[in-house]
């Protein structure tokens, strides 16, 4: 046996032991899936953001001096993740493709694989439709454009952002993903608001607004007197000091969800 032959062998013999692990992995997996199913909220989505967010994390952080690429790594565990859900429940996803742009499509398609069944929607409305009425478990659209998250229902919230993991010329995600799901909050998240003032409001005038709780904010959208807007830092953090904004303003302020913040590699 050539030395080539030999390294090849040795390939193959631990390829056979990762498989293996897969399949103990999946096991486990269902027996989570029907834990969930016996004591989750009927209709609730099985998706723990919040987790899959700390994983790809821990991920990045393990690979990132070794010798396979950290960033390969981080969207390989991304497609495990999604596969992993399609073993505990059903898993299928909506997009809305403006003006037939198919950037949307094809972030939602890198974030939960090639082999999960997404459909495409010329609509935002059309998604959150198929979201509500349970046709499908995610939706995702664009940040901006139809302005749908003045009348997101309450009981959908947002829980991730497309694309989760940002190349280094990436300065920030393009889409949000939303279920009906409880969001789960990590060490360092984005909380979502809009925010219904009696005027247009500036970057600046928002700021203020959330200078004197010490929080960060970002104008992502507006329409007429509507804006949304995110805060960053700690998300129970951030959830508590929306009362006092009301009280301190006299605006109308709605949590929208929160996600975890992208990952830059």
């Amino acid at each position: 046996m050539t030395d080539i032959s030999k390294l090849r062998s040795e390939i193959d013999a631990i390829d056979d032991k990762i498989i293996a692990l897969f399949n103990e992995r999946s096991a486990i997996v269902k027996n989570v899936g029907k834990i969930k199913k016996a004591t989750q909220k009927s209709g609730i989505s099985y998706i723990r953001s919040g987790r899959e967010a700390d994983l790809i994390r821990s991920i990045y952080k393990k690979f990132k001096d070794n010798i396979f690429p950290a960033n390969a790594a981080v969207q390989i565990w991304r497609i495990i993740i999604s596969a992993s859900l399609t073993l505990e429940s059903d898993l299928t996803v909506a997009v809305c493709d403006q003006e037939l742009d198919d950037r949307t499509y094809w972030l939602t398609r890198e974030y939960f694989g090639n082999f999960l069944p997404i459909s495409r929607r010329k609509n935002a409305k059309d998604v959150i439709q198929d979201v509500m009425h349970g046709n499908v478990q995610v939706g995702v659209l664009p940040i901006t454009g139809e302005a749908w998250w003045m009348d997101l229902p309450e009981h959908i919230k947002i829980f991730a952002c497309v694309p989760f993991i940002l190349q280094h010329t990436e300065h920030q995600a393009e889409a949000l993903a939303m279920a009906k799901i409880e969001p789960e909050a990590t060490q360092d998240d984005i909380v979502l608001l809009k925010l219904t003032a009696d005027r247009l409001l500036s970057q600046n005038e928002i700021a203020a607004l959330f200078a004197k709780h010490e929080v960060k904010t970002r104008l992502l959208d507006n329409k007429e007197h509507s804006h949304l807007v995110e805060l960053t830092g700690l998300a129970k953090e951030n959830a508590r000091i929306i009362p006092s904004v009301m009280q301190e303003t006299g605006f109308a302020v709605t949590a929208l969800g929160c996600y975890a913040t992208p990952l830059k590699i």
